[in-house]
């Protein structure tokens, strides 16, 4: 969207009917902050679905680890309040200078994951795909479950054809998968969280929430 005006005025319209859908009227207008906008939706945030890694790449973009298996039972969460949460974190990251200007990469872990909820799914992908102005270079998708090669083709119709070509999907060994992260993609094992077997980065969301909420953030 670089020097194309249209486009940017376009995203910037989406964004605030979205956030004005998901936030509602009131909360909207408020900072994305855990005491503003965000100050209902603690136990969402508490999951975390999506997590910043502050790791980045050997191209400069922040790591995001998003692990769906973290979600509760469906029926015990509200799939708009797991939104506000991503947003949460997406807005964080682009706090970043540097994340504005190079993006994110998305390291997608599914190993686990019970079948997906596809209100829930097409919440969060309106919300990355043109919507948060944070550009995402790669979604790499390790140890995709058993049901995944059912549902990829309703997420390529959700995800659309830009994010669809930077979806990379690995399956296999998880040392291979590792070294492949690394070799090829410049994501190295001490970036990468220790939920993937071989990972080396132990994440403490909780205590990074508190920081936050401390620093009025």
């Amino acid at each position: 969207e670089v020097f194309r005006v249209k486009d940017k005025a376009k995203r910037i319209l989406k964004y605030w009917d979205m956030r004005v859908e998901l936030f509602g009227e009131t909360k909207a207008f408020l900072p994305i902050s855990l005491d503003g906008a965000l100050r209902d939706d603690t136990m969402s945030l508490n999951c975390a679905l999506l997590r910043d890694t502050h790791c980045k790449d050997d191209g400069g973009r922040i790591i995001l680890f998003y692990d769906p298996s973290r979600l509760p039972k469906k029926g015990e969460y509200e799939p708009v309040s797991m939104t506000r949460a991503l947003w949460y974190t997406l807005h964080c990251s682009i706090e970043d200078e540097e994340v504005q200007k190079k993006g994110c990469i998305m390291l997608v872990h599914p190993r686990h994951a019970e079948k997906p909820d596809f209100t829930l799914e097409k919440m969060q992908t309106t919300s990355i795909r043109g919507c948060i102005p944070i550009r995402i270079g790669a979604i790499h998708i390790c140890h995709p479950p058993w049901f995944f090669e059912l549902i990829w083709p309703v997420m390529k119709l959700l995800i659309g054809n830009v994010l669809r070509k930077r979806v990379k999907v690995h399956s296999g060994d998880d040392n291979e998968i590792i070294t492949k992260l690394e070799t090829k993609y410049g994501i190295s094992k001490e970036m990468v969280p220790i939920e993937m077997n071989g990972g080396k980065l132990e994440l403490d969301h909780l205590a990074w929430l508190d920081e936050r909420r401390k620093a009025g953030l």
